[in-house]
């Protein structure tokens, strides 16, 4: 179930964008994913058990790109046309919601053979969306919430139901082609360069938190990220 909608400018007056905005909910019964490796139900005969949100479901989602080629500024003689004029400029900007996931409990506890048992909820699982990045990191949802059930027994907690960390990302790129107008190849020879900004702003994107009741001190914390700033530059000759 989505409502998608969605922006385009062609490109006119050196100018063109693409944006479009998500808002989904993507539900299904077990695993999102097609396997025979083990069982992917909690409970084979009670496969509602397991109805939940997908695992790549996203409730909103932002996406914009947009392309601009700076114009040559006759005015301002060699530097207006072949410095400052003739460059691309283009970007692409992804903001969206966290992955959902689930809480396991530490081992086989509904004793059917497999680990991807779902812990018991006993209390309340949110925490102050007012705290630090650092408290946010060190303890993502209220882990005093969750506990193993017994053995022989389904645990309480619902399939995905909580949410990890959004996702803001700029990708970035400056390109201009530069003529050679000397000798036999003039007609046809140019210099291409290229710079390439990956997660432009540096912004920190989380994975989601270590979701296992046995895993001690690490449960509910977050220990890792995508990657950060990346930069690359090209020049290529063609001829």
């Amino acid at each position: 179930n989505a409502l998608e909608v969605s922006a385009e400018k062609r490109m006119t007056g050196n100018f063109s964008f693409l944006g479009g905005y998500r808002w989904a909910k993507c539900l299904d019964i077990g695993g999102s994913t097609s396997t025979f490796a083990f069982n992917e139900f909690t409970d084979a005969n009670n496969i509602g058990l397991d109805r939940g949100l997908c695992n790549s479901d996203v409730a909103s989602q932002f996406k914009m790109s947009a392309v601009w080629k700076t114009p040559t500024i006759a005015g301002l003689g060699f530097v207006g046309r072949h410095v400052i004029g003739g460059w691309t400029l283009s970007g692409i900007w992804v903001n969206r919601d966290g992955f959902p996931f689930s809480v396991l409990a530490s081992t086989d506890v509904n004793l059917d053979g497999t680990y991807y048992d779902r812990a018991s909820l006993t209390g309340t699982p949110s925490l102050s969306s007012n705290r630090s990045q650092a408290a946010k990191l060190a303890q993502w949802f209220n882990t005093a919430a969750f506990q193993d059930p017994q053995n022989g027994s389904n645990g309480t907690a619902p399939r995905n139901f909580l949410r990890g960390p959004g996702y803001a990302n700029l990708d970035f790129s400056l390109a201009k082609s530069f003529g050679l107008p000397w000798g036999p190849l003039r007609d046809s020879q140019k210099i291409d360069v290229r710079a390439e900004f990956f997660n432009a702003l540096n912004h920190p994107n989380f994975c989601n938190p270590n979701n296992a009741v046995g895993s001690g001190d690490q449960f509910g914390r977050i220990d890792c990220a995508s990657d950060p700033r990346i930069l690359q530059f090209t020049l290529k000759y063609s001829f």
